[in-house]
């Protein structure tokens, strides 16, 4: 069943890449997806954009998430006012590229419940869209450099060159966040190798 057409950026972000707060509501929301009949891709993507469009707009504040009552709440009525507007915000993100059958407003009661559950009546500071941008753009610079290793035409530095005057920095700068995207990485792999061992 395809539920959303959602066409993914130049980068998928790993997991490892955002901030762990986020990277965790990501899991939440891309999880609910897939229990609301959203294939593994498109969950992935939508759960993606659902977190940069909430930090966006909810980037710098303290909130504060209420327990909702039922666990099992479809009801986009039956929500509390605060839990409304995590719906008005995700609902424009759901709808690009939607098509399903259930409602939209269905749905985004299902993630907001979901993430109020996650946050359990915590206070909580949401990440800035800033950063947000930030981990996007080094993502993808990263993996454009990674891809054009393979073709035969470019040279690293001509690649380097490019991806800088892209993002409008300096091409140390843009070794150095390649340099710590590829340590990042490495140090996961090892930490999953370390773990598969045990």
């Amino acid at each position: 069943m395809k539920i959303g057409s959602r066409q993914p950026l130049d980068v998928i972000l790993a997991r490892e890449q955002l901030p762990l707060q986020l990277a965790n509501v990501c899991d939440v929301i891309e999880t609910t997806l897939r229990r609301e009949g959203f294939g593994d891709t498109d969950a992935a993507l939508y759960a993606r954009d659902i977190v940069l469009a909430l930090s966006i707009s909810l980037g710098g504040q303290q909130l504060c998430f209420p327990v909702p009552k039922n666990l099992r709440l479809r009801c986009y009525d039956a929500l509390d006012p605060r839990l409304l507007e995590l719906c008005d915000l995700i609902e424009p993100v759901l709808a690009d590229g939607y098509e399903g059958s259930r409602s939209l407003e269905e749905i985004c009661s299902c993630v907001v419940v979901a993430i109020a559950h996650y946050y359990g009546g915590r206070q909580v500071y949401w990440a800035t869209a800033d950063r947000m941008k930030k981990v996007l753009r080094d993502a993808e610079i990263y993996s454009v450099f990674v891809g054009a290793k393979g073709k035969q035409n470019k040279k690293p530095g001509d690649v380097v060159g490019e991806l800088s005057k892209k993002h409008g920095i300096t091409v140390i700068h843009t070794y150095r966040i390649i340099r710590e995207q590829r340590a990042k990485l490495q140090h996961k792999r090892a930490a999953h190798r370390k773990a598969g061992a045990k």
